[in-house]
């Protein structure tokens, strides 16, 4: 992720003074958590919020705390073109490097 273009993920954060509230998640942790869940099939941010209470890798990338499930989904909405276009990217990194093989089974499946 650390040799990745993600821009586009950067939002204008906000504040208000006199507003409390916690510092906003960086937009590098909850791309890394989103493409983590996915390779292990998991596309519920309500599962990842599960999960980050026990998973080793994703209270790695959590620092050991979980980022709600309403975090991770309105991030997927917000971004979801951008989150497209880098899974396509990171895929297609993958195969150049013989890690994956992108061919379409019988069936339609890549799976």
């Amino acid at each position: 992720m650390g040799n990745l273009d993600l821009s586009r993920f950067r939002e204008a954060f906000r504040t208000s003074q006199g507003c409390a509230g916690r510092p906003a998640w960086d937009p590098r942790l909850l791309v890394s958590v989103w493409v983590y869940a996915y390779s292990e099939g998991i596309s519920s941010a309500r599962e990842i919020e599960r999960l980050m209470q026990w998973e080793p890798g994703l209270q790695w990338l959590g620092g050991l705390v979980a980022v709600s499930h309403h975090t991770l989904s309105d991030f997927r909405v917000e971004h979801k073109e951008a989150l497209d276009e880098l899974f396509a990217q990171l895929l297609a990194i993958l195969e150049s490097a013989g890690l994956v093989n992108l061919e379409q089974r019988p069936g339609g499946s890549i799976w």
